[in-house]
């Protein structure tokens, strides 16, 4: 069973790209920008950082940094398109959830794909 920190749970094989939070809803793809993927060895977990603003034309000027923490991973896989382009992979296209703990994030020309006990979203 996978631990929901910071955000509501959702329901298995729907791609999610906005999440309900206590504060209201954290919208990643349409008002953020990926900033970087950070596997933490120690904490066996994978961070993906993000900038984010509620209005996403104020992600450059105003963004702030936003954390989708995954922890307790393993089986971590990370996979780049041969075509690979920047611009192509600094949008979250979707988090999926299989079988209860196996995850796909979905980067456009990244993808990462693990099991995880936990799921944080820190603000």
């Amino acid at each position: 069973m996978v631990a929901f920190n910071g955000l509501a749970p959702w329901s298995d094989d729907v791609p999610k790209v906005d999440f309900d939070t206590p504060a209201g809803l954290v919208d990643l793809h349409n008002c953020a920008d990926l900033v970087g993927i950070q596997v933490l060895i120690a904490e066996q977990s994978v961070e993906f950082e993000f900038r984010y603003a509620p209005d996403h034309t104020q992600i450059e000027s105003a963004g702030r940094p936003v954390r989708l923490r995954f922890g307790s991973v393993t089986g971590l896989r990370i996979s780049q398109a041969e075509d690979f382009d920047i611009r192509a992979a600094d949008t979250l296209e979707g988090v999926t959830r299989h079988s209860g703990s196996e995850f796909v994030v979905d980067l456009g020309d990244i993808q990462c794909t693990f099991a995880a006990e936990s799921v944080t979203l820190i603000q």
